[in-house]
Protein backbone atom coordinates (compact mmCIF):
# COMPACT_ATOMS: atom_id res chain seq x y z
CA UNK A 1 0.00 0.00 0.00
CA UNK A 2 1.31 3.39 -0.65
CA UNK A 3 2.47 5.83 2.12
CA UNK A 4 -0.27 8.02 0.96
CA UNK A 5 -3.76 7.19 2.73
CA UNK A 6 -5.57 10.04 3.25
CA UNK A 7 -8.02 11.09 0.97
CA UNK A 8 -9.14 14.45 -0.68
CA UNK A 9 -11.89 16.04 -0.03
CA UNK A 10 -13.28 15.60 -3.67
CA UNK A 11 -13.03 11.77 -3.83
CA UNK A 12 -13.95 11.94 -0.17
CA UNK A 13 -17.26 13.82 -0.97
CA UNK A 14 -17.76 11.03 -3.90
CA UNK A 15 -17.31 8.22 -2.17
CA UNK A 16 -19.63 9.21 0.29
CA UNK A 17 -22.40 10.26 -2.16
CA UNK A 18 -22.11 6.18 -3.71
CA UNK A 19 -24.60 3.80 -2.23
CA UNK A 20 -23.31 1.00 0.02
CA UNK A 21 -22.36 -1.76 -2.81
CA UNK A 22 -20.89 0.74 -4.82
CA UNK A 23 -18.71 1.86 -2.29
CA UNK A 24 -17.27 -1.66 -1.42
CA UNK A 25 -16.87 -2.17 -5.05
CA UNK A 26 -14.52 1.03 -5.38
CA UNK A 27 -12.59 0.55 -2.04
CA UNK A 28 -12.10 -3.14 -2.29
CA UNK A 29 -8.26 -4.12 -2.36
CA UNK A 30 -8.00 -7.71 -4.08
CA UNK A 31 -9.14 -7.89 -7.77
CA UNK A 32 -12.59 -7.48 -8.10
CA UNK A 33 -15.84 -8.16 -11.01
CA UNK A 34 -18.55 -5.40 -11.05
CA UNK A 35 -21.58 -7.00 -12.82
CA UNK A 36 -24.14 -3.64 -13.45
CA UNK A 37 -26.49 -2.86 -16.04
CA UNK A 38 -27.07 0.35 -17.74
CA UNK A 39 -27.99 3.23 -15.59
CA UNK A 40 -26.69 1.53 -12.65
CA UNK A 41 -23.87 4.12 -12.27
CA UNK A 42 -21.01 1.74 -13.03
CA UNK A 43 -18.67 4.43 -15.29
CA UNK A 44 -19.02 6.53 -12.06
CA UNK A 45 -17.92 3.53 -10.12
CA UNK A 46 -15.39 2.73 -12.12
CA UNK A 47 -13.94 6.42 -12.30
CA UNK A 48 -13.92 6.76 -8.22
CA UNK A 49 -12.15 3.04 -8.18
CA UNK A 50 -9.54 4.37 -10.24
CA UNK A 51 -9.47 7.46 -8.35
CA UNK A 52 -9.24 5.69 -5.10
CA UNK A 53 -6.49 3.32 -6.50
CA UNK A 54 -3.74 5.99 -7.61
CA UNK A 55 -5.02 8.08 -4.40
CA UNK A 56 -5.14 4.77 -1.63
CA UNK A 57 -3.46 1.50 -3.00
CA UNK A 58 -0.77 2.26 -5.71
CA UNK A 59 2.82 3.59 -4.35
CA UNK A 60 3.21 6.99 -6.14
CA UNK A 61 5.83 5.34 -8.72
CA UNK A 62 3.25 3.34 -10.32
CA UNK A 63 0.09 3.81 -11.97
CA UNK A 64 -3.25 2.51 -13.51
CA UNK A 65 -4.27 1.37 -16.93
CA UNK A 66 -7.89 2.33 -17.50
CA UNK A 67 -8.88 0.05 -20.56
CA UNK A 68 -11.64 0.95 -22.16
CA UNK A 69 -13.73 -0.45 -25.39
CA UNK A 70 -14.60 2.85 -27.58
CA UNK A 71 -12.53 6.55 -27.45
CA UNK A 72 -15.33 7.88 -26.47
CA UNK A 73 -15.64 5.99 -23.29
CA UNK A 74 -12.02 6.78 -22.64
CA UNK A 75 -12.50 10.50 -22.98
CA UNK A 76 -15.27 10.09 -20.91
CA UNK A 77 -13.48 8.27 -18.01
CA UNK A 78 -10.70 10.87 -18.67
CA UNK A 79 -12.75 13.81 -18.16
CA UNK A 80 -14.54 12.66 -14.82
CA UNK A 81 -11.09 11.59 -13.57
CA UNK A 82 -10.40 15.14 -13.92
CA UNK A 83 -13.08 16.72 -12.37
CA UNK A 84 -12.80 14.30 -9.28
CA UNK A 85 -8.86 17.42 -9.50
CA UNK A 86 -7.23 13.74 -8.99
CA UNK A 87 -3.54 14.84 -8.25
CA UNK A 88 -0.49 12.87 -10.45
CA UNK A 89 -2.83 12.27 -12.97
CA UNK A 90 0.50 11.37 -15.72
CA UNK A 91 0.01 8.27 -13.69
CA UNK A 92 -3.67 7.10 -15.40
CA UNK A 93 -3.12 5.85 -18.79
CA UNK A 94 -6.55 5.55 -20.36
CA UNK A 95 -7.39 4.32 -23.50
CA UNK A 96 -9.22 2.09 -25.93
CA UNK A 97 -7.76 -1.60 -25.81
CA UNK A 98 -6.37 -1.37 -28.90
CA UNK A 99 -4.36 2.06 -28.24
CA UNK A 100 -2.86 0.42 -25.03
CA UNK A 101 -1.64 -2.50 -26.32
CA UNK A 102 0.19 -0.23 -28.81
CA UNK A 103 1.92 2.27 -26.41
CA UNK A 104 2.17 0.17 -23.53
CA UNK A 105 3.33 -2.79 -25.02
CA UNK A 106 4.01 -3.46 -28.89
CA UNK A 107 6.38 0.26 -29.18
CA UNK A 108 8.18 0.29 -26.25
CA UNK A 109 8.86 -3.79 -25.91
CA UNK A 110 7.89 -5.31 -29.27
CA UNK A 111 11.50 -4.10 -31.03
CA UNK A 112 13.40 -5.20 -28.38
CA UNK A 113 12.27 -8.65 -28.17
CA UNK A 114 12.12 -9.32 -32.25
CA UNK A 115 8.47 -8.22 -32.82
CA UNK A 116 7.42 -6.20 -35.71
CA UNK A 117 6.03 -2.66 -34.69
CA UNK A 118 3.03 -0.88 -37.08
CA UNK A 119 4.64 2.03 -38.66
CA UNK A 120 2.20 5.05 -39.56
CA UNK A 121 -0.46 4.09 -41.79
CA UNK A 122 -0.14 -0.05 -41.59
CA UNK A 123 -2.77 -0.60 -39.34
CA UNK A 124 -6.29 -1.37 -41.35
CA UNK A 125 -9.50 -2.91 -40.58
CA UNK A 126 -11.81 -5.46 -42.27
CA UNK A 127 -13.46 -3.18 -44.76
CA UNK A 128 -10.02 -2.10 -46.16
CA UNK A 129 -9.35 -3.20 -49.62
CA UNK A 130 -5.84 -4.39 -48.64
CA UNK A 131 -7.37 -6.42 -45.82
CA UNK A 132 -9.82 -8.12 -48.33
CA UNK A 133 -7.58 -8.76 -51.00
CA UNK A 134 -5.22 -10.57 -48.63
CA UNK A 135 -7.68 -12.80 -47.43
CA UNK A 136 -8.72 -13.69 -50.86
CA UNK A 137 -5.65 -14.26 -51.73
CA UNK A 138 -5.05 -16.84 -49.05
CA UNK A 139 -8.20 -18.78 -50.32
CA UNK A 140 -7.15 -18.66 -53.58
CA UNK A 141 -3.75 -20.05 -52.38
CA UNK A 142 -5.46 -23.03 -50.56
CA UNK A 143 -7.95 -23.61 -52.95
CA UNK A 144 -10.45 -22.33 -51.18
CA UNK A 145 -13.71 -20.94 -53.54
CA UNK A 146 -14.93 -18.72 -50.70
CA UNK A 147 -15.24 -15.20 -51.50
CA UNK A 148 -13.41 -13.23 -48.80
CA UNK A 149 -15.75 -10.31 -48.68
CA UNK A 150 -18.57 -13.10 -47.18
CA UNK A 151 -16.36 -14.59 -45.10
CA UNK A 152 -14.24 -11.65 -43.02
CA UNK A 153 -16.66 -12.67 -39.61
CA UNK A 154 -16.32 -16.27 -39.72
CA UNK A 155 -12.20 -15.87 -40.16
CA UNK A 156 -12.03 -12.97 -37.37
CA UNK A 157 -13.84 -15.30 -35.03
CA UNK A 158 -11.01 -18.33 -36.18
CA UNK A 159 -8.20 -15.77 -35.56
CA UNK A 160 -9.20 -14.56 -31.97
CA UNK A 161 -9.68 -18.51 -30.90
CA UNK A 162 -6.42 -19.14 -32.27
CA UNK A 163 -4.75 -15.94 -30.95
CA UNK A 164 -6.06 -17.02 -27.40
CA UNK A 165 -5.54 -21.03 -27.61
CA UNK A 166 -9.06 -21.69 -27.86
CA UNK A 167 -9.08 -23.98 -30.74
CA UNK A 168 -6.83 -26.49 -31.64
CA UNK A 169 -9.01 -27.96 -34.66
CA UNK A 170 -7.53 -28.73 -38.52
CA UNK A 171 -9.94 -27.00 -41.48
CA UNK A 172 -9.35 -25.71 -44.57
CA UNK A 173 -10.60 -22.15 -42.39
CA UNK A 174 -8.27 -22.39 -39.90
CA UNK A 175 -5.58 -22.83 -42.50
CA UNK A 176 -6.30 -19.64 -44.00
CA UNK A 177 -6.89 -17.75 -41.04
CA UNK A 178 -3.26 -18.61 -40.06
CA UNK A 179 -2.22 -17.98 -43.48
CA UNK A 180 -3.61 -14.61 -43.63
CA UNK A 181 -1.77 -13.70 -40.27
CA UNK A 182 1.19 -14.69 -41.88
CA UNK A 183 0.68 -12.45 -44.94
CA UNK A 184 -0.27 -9.48 -42.62
CA UNK A 185 3.24 -10.02 -41.37
CA UNK A 186 5.44 -9.97 -44.46
CA UNK A 187 3.25 -7.21 -46.18
CA UNK A 188 4.13 -5.53 -43.08
CA UNK A 189 0.58 -4.25 -41.60
CA UNK A 190 -1.80 -4.73 -38.61
CA UNK A 191 -5.56 -4.72 -38.27
CA UNK A 192 -6.77 -4.72 -34.99
CA UNK A 193 -6.88 -8.47 -33.92
CA UNK A 194 -3.30 -8.82 -34.62
CA UNK A 195 -2.28 -6.02 -32.45
CA UNK A 196 -3.89 -7.47 -29.19
CA UNK A 197 -2.57 -10.78 -30.43
CA UNK A 198 0.78 -9.56 -31.40
CA UNK A 199 0.70 -8.11 -27.75
CA UNK A 200 -0.39 -11.14 -26.01
CA UNK A 201 2.47 -13.28 -27.79
CA UNK A 202 5.01 -10.54 -26.44
CA UNK A 203 3.71 -11.36 -22.31
CA UNK A 204 3.43 -14.68 -23.48
CA UNK A 205 6.60 -15.45 -24.28
CA UNK A 206 8.88 -12.59 -22.68
CA UNK A 207 8.48 -12.87 -18.99
CA UNK A 208 10.76 -9.59 -18.58
CA UNK A 209 7.84 -7.33 -20.67
CA UNK A 210 5.43 -8.75 -17.96
CA UNK A 211 7.17 -8.04 -15.19
CA UNK A 212 7.80 -4.94 -16.55
CA UNK A 213 3.97 -4.22 -17.15
CA UNK A 214 3.02 -5.33 -13.50
CA UNK A 215 5.51 -3.01 -12.23
CA UNK A 216 4.17 0.12 -14.15
CA UNK A 217 0.94 -1.10 -13.70
CA UNK A 218 0.22 -3.03 -10.97
CA UNK A 219 -3.69 -2.79 -11.52
CA UNK A 220 -5.84 -2.75 -14.99
CA UNK A 221 -9.28 -1.21 -14.71
CA UNK A 222 -10.99 -2.70 -17.58
CA UNK A 223 -14.55 -0.95 -18.94
CA UNK A 224 -17.47 -3.20 -20.57
CA UNK A 225 -15.05 -6.09 -20.41
CA UNK A 226 -17.82 -7.89 -22.14
CA UNK A 227 -17.46 -6.68 -25.46
CA UNK A 228 -13.77 -6.95 -25.40
CA UNK A 229 -12.99 -11.05 -26.31
CA UNK A 230 -11.27 -13.82 -26.13
CA UNK A 231 -7.87 -12.13 -26.56
CA UNK A 232 -7.83 -9.55 -24.77
CA UNK A 233 -9.53 -11.84 -21.73
CA UNK A 234 -6.75 -14.10 -22.45
CA UNK A 235 -4.03 -10.87 -21.81
CA UNK A 236 -5.29 -10.14 -18.78
CA UNK A 237 -5.45 -13.37 -17.56
CA UNK A 238 -2.21 -14.08 -18.24
CA UNK A 239 -0.91 -10.46 -16.72
CA UNK A 240 -3.03 -11.88 -13.80
CA UNK A 241 -2.07 -15.09 -13.10
CA UNK A 242 1.36 -14.91 -13.62
CA UNK A 243 2.72 -11.49 -13.08
CA UNK A 244 0.09 -10.63 -10.57
CA UNK A 245 -1.62 -7.11 -12.07
CA UNK A 246 -4.97 -6.66 -9.96
CA UNK A 247 -7.65 -6.75 -12.29
CA UNK A 248 -11.31 -4.37 -11.90
CA UNK A 249 -13.87 -5.57 -14.73
CA UNK A 250 -16.65 -3.72 -15.35
CA UNK A 251 -19.46 -4.78 -17.49
CA UNK A 252 -23.07 -6.30 -17.56
CA UNK A 253 -23.93 -9.31 -16.73
CA UNK A 254 -22.36 -12.74 -18.62
CA UNK A 255 -20.08 -13.36 -21.18
CA UNK A 256 -16.47 -13.90 -20.22
CA UNK A 257 -16.85 -12.55 -16.31
CA UNK A 258 -17.24 -16.28 -15.25
CA UNK A 259 -14.04 -17.03 -15.96
CA UNK A 260 -12.04 -13.78 -14.91
CA UNK A 261 -11.21 -14.32 -10.97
Amino acid sequence: MSDFIELSSTLGAELASLNGDQRVAVTQKVSNVVRAGPGSGKTRTLVARVAYLLEVEIPRRQGVAAITYTRQAAREIDDRIGRLGLKDRHRLTCGTVHSWCMSAILRPYGPLVGFSVPLEGAVIDDNDGTWVRTLQGCFDDLGIPNNAQYERAAVTKIRRELAAGYSDERTRMVEAAELFDRKLTELGMFDFDSMISSALKIVSQHSSVGRLLASRYPWIVVDEYQDLGPVLHKLVLTLHERYGVHISAFGDPGGLFTSLI
